[in-house]
């Protein structure tokens, strides 16, 4: 089963500045992360990818290491990260979503599942710098 982290943003556009600012902010708190690419998918899309090493999953104590680690070959040295989407939904989408700008955290993209642990401290210290709290997918 999936499951996602969603905050949303009261911005009218994707403030790119603000999102980096926000991830080296994040990456300087004492988590254990090592670095972030932000990779811009175009106007209203960016993904942000945050870097650390493998063992972090453990370190914070989620019992899904020790079954994921072995059945995907995941040493603790190795470099992992966590992948979190920032979209902005124009009013005029042509699918009837409502116009909104958020970031997501969810479960079944790239490796997120296998490091929710991770995933959810990122999402959790992004939400807090930006002010905004989390809506459960």
């Amino acid at each position: 089963m999936s499951w996602g982290l969603h905050y949303t943003l009261p911005w009218d556009v994707l403030d790119r500045d603000r999102i980096r600012a926000a991830a080296e902010h994040v990456v300087g708190t004492n988590l254990g992360l090592t670095r972030y690419e932000i990779d811009d998918r175009g106007p209203d899309l960016v993904w942000v990818f945050f870097y650390f090493p493998a063992a972090l999953e453990r370190r914070l104590g989620h019992s899904n290491a020790e079954r994921n680690f072995p059945l995907y070959g995941i040493a603790d040295g190795d470099e992992a990260f966590v992948h979190f989407t920032f979209e902005h939904t124009p009013p005029d989408n042509g699918y009837e979503l409502p116009c909104e700008t958020y970031f997501e955290f969810y479960s079944n993209i790239s490796g997120n599942f296998i490091f929710a642990g991770v995933g959810i401290e990122v999402a959790d210290r992004l939400g807090k710098h930006f002010g905004v709290t989390c809506r459960p997918d």
